[in-house]
């Protein structure tokens, strides 16, 4: 626990550290005694700061099974309320430890800083290295040590106990992270909710309500599930729908063997919008992030703990870089997993690009691995040589396409990477019983520089491949609109498995299927297809930025512009409440 909470301990040190910076750098220009008082003041608060939320976690852990974060504001207005929730035996007690650790840390600041009697000659060397400081300060706020990734609560997370997690994580640090994030949600209102006049249920109803009949593509109710990851693979690549031919000529053999989703779209812009998406089916609120809330993590749904729950599957997860990122490392160990590696996990012998270990050889670790799993297993796989600086093991094939070469070359690469990965798979006695799923995080702008809010660039592909498919539905190609979020429902489905809790979710395979997609702006505001039309709406400007209306009809433009702020309202709603 201590040694990995070292790297958050770091960084709050550093940021409590700037305002003494600040304050010495003019008592060592101008030698006033303010500057001293005006340091043990900011010690004095920080020290108060400190100890509060120390205590505060102290009291809420029990309860909550989480350290405090913005959410903890909320209760300062009903003081009174919480003060009745407290033993007296425990307020007492925490009482005592406060005043104790209070009275300890004042002497100690009123040893440490005196006020001169009079002005020391300046030590010119020392000052050198006082203001070389600053850099160092600033790289440590923003990396916790020399690390290429900015940090994250993530990094304190190591086991799959959740209490000990929780002790590694600075609890100061998870505190203003959690009040920065949130600055406008501390008070817990809904800036996305409706009047009662605007509200209207009827509009929702076919958005998250079904009554699910579902064709049954599988010929067995237990097959194993390999589930990829596709790093910001658009649908662009993809030839089937209307991508650039040549890119990923594997995948579009398993398209022809497989069930392919062509007008599906991802939730949000980013790996760790994408990643709940496809393993939780929960949607993209704007401007938040679900990983950035570990208390609402857990109160999320998942499929690594349905099908546990289920049918007793064995489940894993494996990336070959760093999970830090986006804080999708607290996401994956609140996902009841059974096994999670990244890249730290795998051998030294296997190579290394800039992100980690390069798909290839990712998949072929994965390989090894698979090979160990009892039946039936869910083994989720997440890639990287997609993402840049798009460093792959491989020449260019590619010549095209200027800036946006990197990128298509790295494709190349991971298609093939799926070719090696498939083919040996299909030596392996599991393979004839285990059902793969491909989809994306999220798409990309390139190759077709799509402009950030147009449902283009959220397009992605989703396909299902592998024996367990019935031949009668391999091939199969459905362009009806969908979203990644409806992979949970449609795969729990076909397995009897109930997916009542994935509120979002709705089975793309059931005879009743109403084609829908929702994703979040960049900014406040939402995108929503359907196909009637498609349109996005920006709050801040009420206004519509893209648009696609049969004929222009301004009633089915106000029912799409109705239907995605009764969505949003009732998501954001949900959001708070986890």
């Amino acid at each position: 626990v201590f040694t990995h909470a070292i790297p958050l301990d770091a960084a709050m040190a550093a940021i409590y550290l700037i305002i003494p910076w600040l304050i010495l750098t003019l008592y060592s220009l101008i030698r006033s005694k303010l500057f001293i008082y005006l340091l043990k003041l900011y010690l004095l608060i920080v020290v108060c700061f400190h100890t509060f939320i120390a205590i505060a976690e102290l009291g809420v852990y029990g309860e909550w099974g989480s350290k405090p974060g913005y959410g903890i504001l909320r209760y300062l207005d009903h003081v009174s309320e919480i003060l009745h929730t407290v033993k007296p035996v425990y307020g007492v007690l925490f009482s005592l430890i406060a005043l104790i650790t209070l009275a300890a840390l004042f002497k100690l600041i009123n040893t440490l800083i005196y006020q001169p009697q009079q002005p020391e000659k300046r030590n010119l060397l020392l000052l050198a290295v006082f203001y070389f400081a600053t850099p160092v300060l600033i790289i440590i706020i923003g990396r916790g040590g020399t690390s290429e990734i900015p940090i994250s609560t993530s990094d304190a997370f190591f086991s799959k106990n959740q209490i000990i997690n929780d002790a590694a994580v600075n609890s100061s640090y998870q505190f203003v992270f959690s009040v920065i994030s949130h600055i406008d949600l501390i008070k817990g209102k809904n800036p996305y909710k409706l009047s009662k006049a605007e509200k209207d249920p009827a509009l929702l109803e076919p958005l998250l309500h079904q009554d699910c009949r579902p064709e049954t593509v599988l010929s067995t109710k237990t097959p194993n599930i390999v589930f990829v990851i596709l790093e910001s693979w658009s649908a662009d690549i993809v030839e089937t729908g209307g991508g650039y031919k040549g890119l990923t000529p594997f995948f579009e053999s398993m398209i022809k063997q497989g069930i392919y989703f062509s007008n599906a779209y991802g939730v949000g812009m980013l790996s760790h919008d994408g990643i709940p998406g496809n393993l939780s089916a929960f949607p993209q609120v704007p401007e938040l992030h679900i990983t950035d809330e570990i208390n609402k993590v857990r109160k999320l749904p998942s499929l690594a703990k349905s099908l546990k729950q289920g049918k007793n599957y064995h489940t894993s997860f494996l990336f070959g870089g760093q999970l830090r990122y986006g804080n999708i490392k607290s996401y994956i160990y609140n996902n009841d997993f059974d096994q999670i590696q990244e890249g730290k996990d795998i051998p030294q012998s296997y190579p290394r690009g800039s992100l980690g270990v390069p798909d290839g050889a990712m998949f072929d670790y994965f390989l090894k691995q698979l090979d160990k799993k009892k039946a039936p297993f869910f083994s989720v796989a997440y890639t990287l040589s997609s993402h840049s600086p798009y460093d792959q093991p491989m020449d260019d094939v590619i010549d095209w396409g200027g800036r946006d070469k990197g990128y298509l070359n790295s494709v190349v690469y991971v298609d093939k990477s799926l070719k090696s990965f498939i083919s040996q798979a299909k030596q392996k006695s599991w393979y004839k019983n285990t059902l793969f799923v491909f989809v994306a995080d999220h798409g990309h702008i390139i190759p077709k520089d799509w402009k950030r809010n147009q449902k283009e660039r959220r397009r992605i592909p989703i396909l299902f491949y592998g024996e367990p498919i019935k031949k009668s539905w391999r091939g199969t190609v459905i362009n009806k609109v969908a979203s990644q979020i409806n992979i949970a429902a449609t795969l729990l489905d076909q397995l009897n498995i109930s997916s009542g809790n994935y509120h979002w979710s709705k089975d793309m395979l059931c005879k009743d299927y109403y084609p829908f997609a929702y994703y979040a702006l960049t900014t406040r505001g939402f995108g929503i297809i359907t196909e009637q039309g498609y349109l996005t709406y920006q709050y801040d400007t009420n206004n519509i930025g893209y648009q696609e209306i049969p004929n222009h009809d301004e009633k089915i433009k106000q029912r799409l512009i109705k239907q995605g702020k009764n969505y949003l309202d009732d998501l954001f709603t949900t959001y708070l409440n986890l």
